[in-house]
């Protein structure tokens, strides 16, 4: 998906939720934001800013030095993410030899520190596994160890359970949260679960088709929610207090999308559609403090 003028913010040791559907262009945001995009993909302009720095100026190897300890990410599949021809164990010490140069032992005791402190039963013996020999929530967790291990400013968490079940769900989040106050980190968390996102976070952002739709506190947009695209979000969550409401269907598809460059790109599935969202995109409007909405159905004032 091709994101197009994404704009959003990650305050000190805030959680910010980033969802859409599938395909909405929250991976690709993160990795552009991480430096990581492949190519023919590239930041075409704008800038990232980290720390008072703009991430866009700095050469491929001051980003390696960036990565891991000062941000890091957390991806999708944990299996994928670790090698599988190393032991666990050496595969978080060497984040420790790499970022802060540490000699093999006491890289080892810092690795053997962070599975205990990441809830892994006997570290000792698993320091040596590998990762096809762990659960997927022990790998999650072997994951988490490793982001965290030089205590990143800004951590990004990418459907970090996905595949995972519903109990090992809440314990990998329940850690996620804890890791994040033991070292008072930013989070980005990017998911597709309101529920997940109204429990974890204090604001939101919502991306459709590589725009962001609307971006607000968690109970402001939750409460009040302006634009289209979020009520259908909303309307989709199964809730135990109400009869099931099921957002209407689509009636195009993200894909066929990318390339509507010059009006809304929610138009043709959007209730609310008029002949000014087919024509022009819209703006960003501040429909109260700290709520913005990009609709026609709000025009800039």
């Amino acid at each position: 998906m091709v994101v197009d003028n994404v704009s959003l913010d990650v305050r000190p040791e805030e959680t910010v939720g980033l969802v859409g559907e599938s395909g909405s262009g929250k991976t690709v945001t993160a990795l552009a934001i991480m430096g990581l995009s492949r190519r023919p993909a590239h930041v075409a302009q704008g800038r990232i800013w980290f720390q008072g720095e703009d991430l866009r100026s700095k050469t491929e190897s001051q980003l390696y030095r960036i990565r891991g300890s000062s941000m890091s990410m957390i991806f999708q599949s944990p299996r994928s993410s670790l090698n599988p021809l190393m032991h666990v164990g050496d595969q978080i010490d060497r984040v420790f030899r790499v970022q802060k140069g540490m000699g093999r032992k006491e890289a080892r005791g810092k690795a053997l520190e962070m599975l205990r402190q990441v809830s892994i039963p006997e570290p000792e013996r698993h320091m040596r596994s590998y990762p096809h020999r762990l659960s997927g929530g022990m790998c999650q967790r072997v994951l988490v160890a490793m982001m965290v291990a030089c205590e990143p400013r800004l951590l990004i968490a990418d459907e970090p359970t996905t595949g995972l079940d519903v109990t090992v769900q809440a314990q990998i989040f329940e850690l996620i949260k804890q890791v994040q106050r033991d070292h008072r980190m930013a989070m980005l968390l990017i998911t597709h679960d309101l529920g997940v996102v109204a429990e974890l976070c204090e604001r939101m952002v919502v991306m459709y088709a590589g725009h962001v739709m609307e971006t607000g506190t968690v109970d402001r947009v939750f409460e009040g929610p302006r634009h289209p695209y979020t009520q259908m979000l909303i309307k989709s969550m199964l809730r135990s207090d109400r009869k099931i409401d099921v957002a209407p269907p689509s009636k195009g598809a993200i894909e066929e999308m990318v390339y509507t460059l010059t009006a809304c790109r929610f138009a043709p599935c959007c209730p609310d559609a008029m002949d000014i969202c087919r024509q022009k995109k819209p703006s960003t409007t501040m429909v109260e403090k700290g709520h913005q909405v990009m609709c026609h159905l709000y025009p800039t004032k």
